[in-house]
């Protein structure tokens, strides 16, 4: 994902629900790197305005399944 400038990701969180969770697929590589991480920031396309940024949200990427 070090080369991904940009990515549309597409989540629904249901009204009234306090989380969710969102997985990322990634590809195993053999190059030695310091921990990785991912953030997501949430955008507003129902905005009369247009679209809005909304909260940010980071995450570290695991090897776990």
């Amino acid at each position: 994902m070090s080369e991904v400038e940009w990515l549309y990701l597409w989540a629904d969180v249901q009204p009234g629900e306090p989380s969710a969770e969102v997985s990322v697929p990634t590809v195993e590589d053999t190059v030695t790197e310091p921990e990785e991480s991912t953030r997501i920031q949430q955008t507003d396309f129902d905005n009369p305005e247009g679209p809005q940024d909304g909260p940010e949200f980071t995450g570290r990427v695991t090897g776990a399944p």
